[in-house]
């Protein structure tokens, strides 16, 4: 999954573009929950997957809105710079997925050009979610993302342009949409009651000064760290006891944003453990980890022989070294150069657009000052 961690190099306490490795190290923590899962589907006892792709969700939209924010409160917020930006990070590596997904009907997987066809159109659209029995089974939540990513900025920086509206209807819409998701199967839901979760935390973040003060009281406490990881631990083992996730869900994305308060403005053992070298490495390729490690799974499946003696362990294991390798190769030539790209494009974009052209809601800037982007990718 796709995401952004602020990090611009500051040490200035509660600053809102400073330096948050412990994020990197909480979509590690995501990243692996999903490959552990799919990667010992008979030996791991929890299902513990899809709370993997909760914690992304709201990590994503609690980091877009911030940055979103830092950048509205500097010289404007530009929705064609944001979204230049979202393409060069998404859709590089994103179609590089797709090629190769598409050649697993050919190899064993069956369908052949009849799973080609009818589910190639899905994914170029970023519809995965509407597939069913595709090969590219990770591209659901891709899809939930882009639509948030294409629809939150009109929403928040141009119908609530005004700030004060945008706390109460974002917190109202998080929680509709998860409370509506416990009772109706609605299709990709509770991926957007995540991500409005995340949104609503930066607009709260901001409202209440916590920005620019920092955390007052437990939450920023060592203590605080514990309690909360403790917390989502829980609701992950309690996970496996209902029958419809969905319940639990409804609990774990609360939690986890509270964690998320924690991380970015606490200290404890947690956020120096989230925020060591191998957690942050995890977590800036978290996306191609996350987009390539089924299909490094089915590469593993099938060249390891059926009776190899604890051929599950191995292919799991081989499904992890396969997934770091062939991730750090598409973040080192695809990812970093194609962000690189997108800043150029959105810095020149927004060079190009004349001034006084009354672009400021449709595609230019709303009024207020560009904070840095650099890792807005």
């Amino acid at each position: 999954m796709t995401g952004t961690v602020a990090v611009v190099r500051s040490a200035v306490p509660g600053d809102d573009r400073q330096f948050l490795p412990a994020l990197d190290g909480l979509r590690a923590v995501a990243a692996l929950l999903v490959v552990g899962y799919h990667a010992a589907l008979t030996t791991w006892p929890l299902d513990v997957g899809w709370a993997g792709v909760a914690i992304f969700f709201v990590l994503s939209g609690y980091l877009i809105t911030r940055l979103s924010l830092a950048d509205e409160a500097g010289r404007g917020f530009s929705f064609r710079g944001f979204w230049i930006r979202r393409v060069a990070r998404i859709v590089p590596l994103y179609l590089l997925a797709v090629a190769a997904f598409m050649v697993l009907p050919f190899v064993g997987e069956g369908g052949g050009w009849s799973t080609v066809a009818r589910t190639l159109p899905y994914y170029l659209t970023f519809n995965g979610e509407f597939v069913e029995d595709g090969p590219m089974s990770v591209a659901w939540s891709l899809g939930i993302e882009e639509k948030f990513y294409l629809l939150w900025p009109i929403v928040a920086f141009a119908l609530f342009a005004g700030r004060r509206g945008r706390l109460p209807a974002t917190g109202t819409a998080a929680v509709l949409c998860l409370v509506t998701a416990v009772l109706l199967p609605v299709p990709g839901l509770s991926g957007y009651a995540g991500l409005l979760v995340g949104a609503a935390l930066a607009f709260l973040e901001r409202r209440c000064g916590w920005v620019a003060d920092g955390l007052p009281g437990a939450l920023a406490r060592p203590v605080a760290g514990w309690l909360s990881t403790l917390a989502v631990a829980g609701v992950l083992v309690a996970a496996n006891v209902p029958a419809d996730d969905s319940v639990v869900y409804l609990l774990l994305c609360p939690l986890v944003a509270v964690l998320l308060l924690h991380l970015v403005h606490g200290r404890s053992a947690v956020t120096r453990f989230l925020g060591t070298a191998p957690m942050r490495w995890l977590g800036r390729r978290s996306y191609g980890i996350y987009l390539l490690h089924t299909l490094a799974l089915t590469v593993c499946a099938k060249a390891l022989p059926a009776g190899l003696p604890a051929r599950d362990l191995w292919v799991g294991a081989g499904c992890l070294a396969l997934t770091l390798v062939v991730s750090d190769v598409a973040h080192r030539l695809v990812e970093r150069p194609f962000i690189r790209l997108g800043r150029e494009w959105s810095r020149s974009a927004e060079a190009d657009r004349a001034p006084g052209v009354g672009a400021r809601v449709e595609l230019g800037r709303v009024p207020g000052s560009r904070a840095s982007r650099r890792h807005q990718g």
